[in-house]
Parts: structure tokens; C-alpha cells; sequence
């Protein structure tokens, strides 16, 4: 009896110790922690009453959004600035009628005009992907390859005609009276048309793109309406063909014939619709 009293005894804490540590308890544990707690918030408040509020107001403001403005802005006035900053890269066309009384054409890789004329042979891609090389003969080609492969004679409408990309993306129709397409593309001394914006363009262009000359003057020449309408028109089934999204940025008429290259005579007439002095329409 007195050896397990002894051993009770040993398993007690010292009273000393319950004294110093009362606290060791899971309720005592609680209340310390809560008084840390207590202790952490009134320093952060007591941090947050000592900010310098003329600094707070001091403080940048948040930074403006600019406004989204368009990549590129419509031209209005088609002048010397606004045709020298244009895209005359390809395509050229030569613009044909056919015997049946249409009209179609052939890309140009090669070729030079003057005074409004072929001079030596005409290198150009046929519209079923052939290649060939022709020569016009008192304005006349013998050997024109259509859609469907077979070789006929057509006479020449427009010798080389190109669009004109403005930097808004819409297309002036152009036709050259002197030039030279090497490569498909246009290289040297060159002098175009473009009746739509009454204007002649004339310069002269390296290989690189670059004009080292460069000018434009009012077209007081009247051009024929009905002809101009056919060249819009074949112009905008070769950007068709090429680039469907392209279409719609050639200046002119209405498009003709869709799903096929060939346009009826009577219905490009019919198709022809009033447009202002300035080309935009």
C-alpha cells in the first residue's frame, strides 16, 4: 500500500510547476492565442492610422485606356501622296475579246508597252494555268488559250492593266500606255491611266518597289465608258479568283458573271453604274 502511494506520488508534476504553468491546459492554450491575435490586429491598425494622407493623394492614377482607332483610315482625296504610297505589284492582266463577243484575259509574266502597244512577245499565264508566250499582231492575238484549253484568236482590249491598292485596301483600275512587267512586276520607266479618279501616273520603279521618280496629273482625256466598265469588271474576277475577299475593294461596278470569268457584253453595259469624280463610291 505504501509502495503504490510512492508511485502516485512520482507521476505527479511538483507543485511549483503547476503554479508557474497553469496555462499548459487546452482552455489556457486558447485564451493565449487569442490574446496574440488581439495583440497582431491593434498593431496593424495602430500602423494603418499613421498613413500620410496628402502622400494617399499624391498617389498616380490609374492609367487611361487609349482609344482603339482603325488600322487604317478611308482616303478621300486621291492625290500625288496617296498614289505614291499605293501597291502596283501584281497582277497584270491583258483584257481580250473573244469571237463570241466576251471578254476575258491572261496574267502577264513579261512584257513591254509602248505608246499603247506590245513590243516583242508577251509572256502570260492563261486562265486553265497554261503558260505561253504570245505576239500581237496589228492588234490581234492568233494563238489565245481560253478556260477550256483551246486556242483561238481574240483581239486585244486593254494591252496591261493592274489595280492600283490604295493604303485604305480599296483598287483603282489603271491601264498602262508605257511600261515593263518583269518577273511580274513592274520595273522602270512607266505611264498609266486610271479614268475612274481622272488621273495619269507616271514615273519610275525600281526592282526593289522603290520610285525613284514619281507624279501625277488631272486625265483630261474622256475615256470610253463602256470599256472602262469592262475593265473594272474583268479586274475584279482576277482579284476574285485570287483573293475572293478582294473583290469588294475594286472600285466600280457591280459584280457580273459570278462564278465564271467570262462576262457577257450586254451585261456589263447594264451593270454600269454612276460613280463620282473622286473614285470613291
Amino acid at each position: 500500500m505504501k509502495r503504490q502511494l510512492q508511485s502516485n506520488k512520482s507521476i505527479r508534476l511538483p507543485v511549483r510547476h503547476e503554479r508557474i504553468f497553469p496555462f499548459l491546459g487546452q482552455a489556457g492554450f486558447i485564451s493565449v492565442f487569442l490574446v496574440l491575435l488581439g495583440v497582431v490586429a491593434v498593431s496593424i491598425a495602430f500602423k494603418a492610422a499613421t498613413i500620410n494622407f496628402s502622400e494617399l493623394l499624391a498617389l498616380p492614377a490609374p492609367a487611361e485606356e487609349a482609344p482603339v482607332r482603325p488600322a487604317t483610315s478611308p482616303v478621300y482625296e486621291v492625290d500625288v501622296k496617296t498614289l505614291r504610297e499605293g501597291n502596283y505589284t501584281r497582277p497584270y492582266i491583258v483584257v481580250v475579246a473573244r469571237l463570241d463577243g466576251s471578254y476575258t484575259y491572261a496574267l502577264v509574266n513579261q512584257a513591254t508597252v509602248e505608246d499603247g502597244a506590245f513590243v516583242g512577245g508577251v509572256q502570260v499565264t492563261f486562265l486553265n494555268g497554261d503558260y505561253g508566250l504570245l505576239t500581237e499582231k496589228e492588234g490581234i492575238f492568233t494563238d489565245f488559250v481560253t478556260k477550256r484549253g483551246e486556242k483561238e484568236l481574240v483581239q486585244i482590249i486593254k494591252h496591261l492593266v493592274m489595280g492600283i491598292r490604295l493604303k485604305d485596301g480599296r483598287i483603282v483600275p489603271a491601264e498602262f500606255t508605257q511600261g515593263t512587267v518583269v518577273t511580274s512586276d513592274l520595273v522602270g520607266d512607266f505611264h498609266l491611266k486610271a479614268p475612274l479618279i481622272q488621273k495619269e501616273v507616271f514615273g519610275q520603279r525600281t526592282a526593289r518597289g522603290t520610285f525613284l521618280s514619281f507624279d501625277a496629273e488631272v486625265l483630261d482625256v474622256k475615256t470610253d465608258a463602256k470599256t472602262d466598265a469592262i475593265i473594272r469588271e474583268i479586274l475584279k474576277l482576277t482579284y476574285a479568283l485570287a483573293s475572293p475577299s478582294a473583290l469588294r475593294n475594286v472600285l466600280g461596278v457591280t459584280t457580273v458573271g459570278q462564278g465564271s470569268v467570262l462576262a457577257d457584253q450586254d451585261a456589263i453595259e447594264d451593270a454600269l453604274i454612276p460613280v463620282d469624280s473622286s473614285g470613291i463610291v
